[in-house]
């Protein structure tokens, strides 16, 4: 890294940018979200499943800084859809509600979001997987609205039957799970304030054990940092 390199963290979850920053320097970090559909259909072979995918970031501050406007025109000149947000931790928040909330379920109860939605009980399961991360997000600077659950089971409502999310077709497949970026850093920030989390709880507890082996392990880590 030269000392102006900005390190542009899209990883899943809401503990990268302080664990990135700790080694890098704060003042090096940019934080941001990828929204894409991916399949990885054998070794060096992703499949996009869904639209174009897009990548959205920003200053932690909300600044239009002179590297954000770096990076958005690398991106624009490698043609990558992308948007800058004054507003990233919202967005990474947001983000987060729908993969740890809805994304999570589905890997625990190995199921597709059609037979989850149409079940009472485990429509209910969903819902209260989000509300406690609508519960845990006002201690951590980010009050969601008052119908942002409602809005993610519509979301969720809105993809195919069959869809599951990326951590569960890992699970499904053998590969490391991102189980500890999103219900467990569920848990582990409904800890401080004494937020009750028992959903998550569940999640991160039953699927921990299916963790491959860093030993047994064939694949890289699917998310990581660009530097630019």
């Amino acid at each position: 890294m030269a000392r102006d390199t900005a390190v542009v963290i899209l990883q899943n979850g809401v503990d990268n940018v302080e664990a990135i920053a700790s080694i890098v320097g704060s003042g090096a970090v940019l934080a941001g979200a990828v929204y894409v559909a991916l399949q990885l259909a054998g070794p060096g072979v992703v499949v996009r499943a869904g639209g174009e995918g897009r990548i959205v970031f920003g200053e932690l501050s909300g600044a239009m800084t002179e590297r954000v406007q770096r990076v958005a025109s690398a991106l624009e000149q490698s043609r990558i859809p992308h948007e800058v947000s004054t507003d990233i931790t919202r967005v990474l928040w947001e983000k987060f509600l729908f993969i740890a909330g809805v994304g999570g379920v589905t890997a625990l109860a190995r199921s597709g979001i059609g037979p989850l939605l149409a079940s009472p009980e485990s429509r209910r399961l969903l819902t209260a997987a989000c509300e406690e991360i609508t519960a845990i997000a006002p201690g951590e600077g980010v009050p969601f609205p008052a119908d942002a659950v409602d809005r993610v089971i519509k979301q969720a409502a809105a993809l195919p039957p069959q869809w599951r999310s990326s951590m569960a077709r890992d699970l499904e497949e053998g590969r490391q799970l991102e189980v500890e970026a999103l219900s467990g850093a569920v848990v582990r920030r409904g800890l401080k304030p004494g937020v009750p989390t028992p959903i998550h709880r569940t999640i991160a507890a039953c699927l921990s054990v299916h963790q491959p082996s860093a030993s047994a392990e064939p694949h890289a880590p699917p998310h990581s940092a660009i530097q630019v």
